[in-house]
């Protein structure tokens, strides 16, 4: 454990010299943080955002590298949404399950984008075309939310926010 901590440490340092960038004295805190959820197995959405912003970038890659070290399935996960290659380092099937199953949200939330981005320019599409890309938005919208609860189930992602049920005072006893 100490001496991923060390490595872990060495390369976040190296990395920071490499582009030039200090990184901040009170992201200290941060970068343990990003250590601790790394060893945990914790997705980068469960911990980031309770960092200062201007932590972010170093802390996110201290976790990754944690991870990579490891050759953890969630890293593998990870590089997948990215849209980054499979690391072929890291043997294993359920490395490459997880970097599949990331890899299918990317491209599924590239193309969710990219035809609502056409489908937004009203000139530019026949309605042949039009009524295509809104039929592969529909079956798209129903998939995704079902690949999001897969990667959740396994832990790559955080749980759903479930949204709070308005308090109804107007439901009067019978």
């Amino acid at each position: 454990m100490k001496h991923l901590f060390l490595k872990t440490t060495l390369v976040t340092c190296v990395l920071a010299m490499a582009t030039g960038c200090a990184i901040p004295s009170d992201c200290e805190n941060g970068l343990e943080r990003a250590r601790q959820a790394a060893d945990e197995r914790q997705p980068a959405a469960d911990w980031l955002n309770s960092l200062p912003t201007h932590c972010h970038t170093p802390a996110i890659e201290v976790w990754r590298q944690s991870l990579r070290t490891e050759c953890a399935d969630l890293y593998a996960f990870d590089q997948g949404m990215a849209g980054k290659s499979l690391d072929l380092k890291c043997p294993g099937d359920g490395f490459i399950s997880a970097w599949n199953l990331g890899q299918m949200l990317h491209d599924l939330n590239d193309e969710q984008q990219s035809i609502e981005r056409r489908l937004a320019d009203q000139s530019a599409l026949s309605a042949e075309l039009r009524r295509d890309l809104r039929q592969r938005l529909v079956v798209i919208q129903r998939d995704l939310p079902q690949i999001q609860a897969l990667a959740r189930i396994e832990g790559f992602l955080p749980p759903a926010e479930i949204p709070e049920q308005p308090q109804s005072h107007d439901i009067q006893e019978r």
